[in-house]
């Protein structure tokens, strides 16, 4: 048995907040000292385990952000997709 929403309008307004709160908080928050790219160089240079540490879970934090919003997208794509066909 397939699902489907049944407000897509809803559903949509839903998934453009979640992606809007998300890019503001990489914005304003999460990428506003280094980049991702600038922490894995850094990582691999790191002698201090604490401070490697960190740098690993901040990482991971914008790794789990980026699929988060990659995700929604495709989630919002999808929403579209069904919206249009009705």
């Amino acid at each position: 048995m397939i699902s489907s929403p049944r407000l897509i309008g809803y559903e949509l307004m839903v998934v453009e907040w979640a992606i809007d709160m998300l890019e503001y908080y990489g914005k304003e928050e999460l990428y506003k000292r280094s980049t991702l790219e600038e922490d894995q160089a850094r990582a691999e240079a790191v002698v201090d385990f604490r401070y490697l540490t960190v740098l690993h879970y901040n990482i991971e934090r914008k790794k789990i952000h980026q699929r988060q919003l990659k995700l929604l997208r495709v989630l919002k794509t999808i929403l579209e997709r069904i919206s249009t066909d009705k």
